[in-house]
């Protein structure tokens, strides 16, 4: 008797749990929101990578205001060793 109604009390509070984790309104729910976020994340990934492929050569413009700018910041005294190494490769460039 005490396993009969052990059994049926399982039974109980284990339907309602089922039914919900196998509701298809959330199943297609879920199926079209990964859809929605595997999309965004293909992309976002095309983008990146596009601007990378962009400025993977530098423009000669750009190259010159980074030089600038680095000796302005030398000027105001930024004592960080990595700037100074950047202006070096700036003067072997020649710019």
């Amino acid at each position: 008797m005490r396993q009969t109604i052990s059994l049926a009390t399982a039974l109980m509070i284990a339907t309602p749990t089922v039914a919900l984790a196998l509701d298809p309104g959330m199943i297609a729910q879920g199926q079209v929101l990964s859809g929605m976020a595997r999309g965004y994340a293909e992309r976002g990934y095309a983008e990146r990578r596009g601007l990378r492929s962009r400025r993977a050569e530098p423009s000669e413009a750009r190259t010159r205001q980074t030089c600038a700018n680095g000796r302005e910041m030398v000027r105001r005294g930024n004592p960080d060793p990595r700037l100074r190494y950047m202006l070096a490769l700036c003067r072997r460039g020649g710019w």
